[in-house]
């Protein structure tokens, strides 16, 4: 994780231990980033009866900078026995082989999160735009039901724990970092707050709008 942030996102990312970022008010704080360590990947490989090696079908976007980080973690998959084959493929070609499951190893991000329920629901609960059967969780599925229909604040957060829990403790998916979005503005403008946008997001932009200073560009 260090080594893709440094080298594809130039820094600007964290490593992730699950789903939400860390400031956000769903994560579970009790979730660490899976530690890097290649020689148990391989213990476990061999005891999975791979020991000589796995192969895995991969499918991927063909956006640049996504083609580049899945470049990256195919040479170090391929360090502990993991051959990962991956086609770079366009928007319509790569849900369609996503919605038929036509594939082992795939990569995807989830560019913005304001409320929880949004990406729990499409990839981990059976009606999700991005679940297509790819995995079968009773439990998981009744948490993210009643988070969604719980009003009271607290009890809520305390589900989403549960929630990032259940998808941690059983490797749903590999998360990698949560990115660092740069904003950067001419010293003209005036009117950014960027704690209150950490916090707010979509809610500060629509209340807070910007002006430029004596009203000229």
């Amino acid at each position: 994780r260090k080594a893709l942030i440094a080298g594809t996102q130039f820094g600007l990312a964290r490593m992730a231990s699950c789903l939400y970022p860390e400031d956000h008010w769903a994560h579970n704080p009790d979730l660490k980033p899976v530690p890097y360590d290649p020689e148990l990947a391989k213990k476990l490989l061999k005891e999975a009866g791979f020991e000589k090696g796995l192969k895995l079908a991969g499918i991927n976007s063909n956006i640049q900078d996504a083609i580049t980080l899945s470049t990256a973690i195919k040479n170090m998959l391929a360090k502990v026995g993991v051959e990962w084959k991956v086609d770079i493929l366009d928007s319509a070609a790569g849900m369609d082989r996503m919605r038929n499951l036509e594939y082992d190893l795939a990569m995807m991000g989830h560019s913005y999160i304001q409320d929880p329920d949004g990406p729990v629901n499409n990839f981990y609960h059976p009606s999700g735009a991005f679940h297509n059967g790819r995995n079968n969780n009773p439990k998981l599925t009744s948490l993210i039901e009643d988070a969604r229909y719980t009003i009271d604040q607290k009890k809520r957060q305390q589900l989403y724990y549960q929630i990032e829990a259940e998808i941690y403790r059983n490797y749903m998916d590999i998360f990698l970092f949560w990115d660092i979005g740069a904003v950067a503005y001419r010293k003209n403008v005036q009117g950014w707050n960027n704690e209150m946008w950490v916090g707010y997001r979509t809610l500060y932009n629509n209340s807070h709008p910007l002006w430029f200073k004596n009203g000229k560009p």
